[in-house]
């Protein structure tokens, strides 16, 4: 389990992975650690100064990332 701490609140975002696959748990470990690390609460949309999303392809990764954003 690893918190996350939301530097706009006083929240704490906790983000737990289980398995029964204990030969596996180092390996799990680094996934959870990394998908950890790349947590932002910034809206990539309305970063100041780049417009990252203007124009996006119908279908893509990005036109769904932006839908997640509104």
């Amino acid at each position: 389990m690893v918190a996350i701490p939301d530097t706009r609140s006083s929240s704490v975002i906790a983000v737990q992975m289980v398995t029964a696959s204990v030969e596996f748990a180092d390996d799990y470990r680094g996934v959870l650690l990394g998908t950890a690390r790349t947590v932002t609460f910034t809206d990539p949309a309305r970063a100041e100064g780049e417009h990252a999303f203007e124009s996006v392809a119908s279908g893509s990764v990005a036109e769904a990332m932006k839908s997640d954003f509104g």
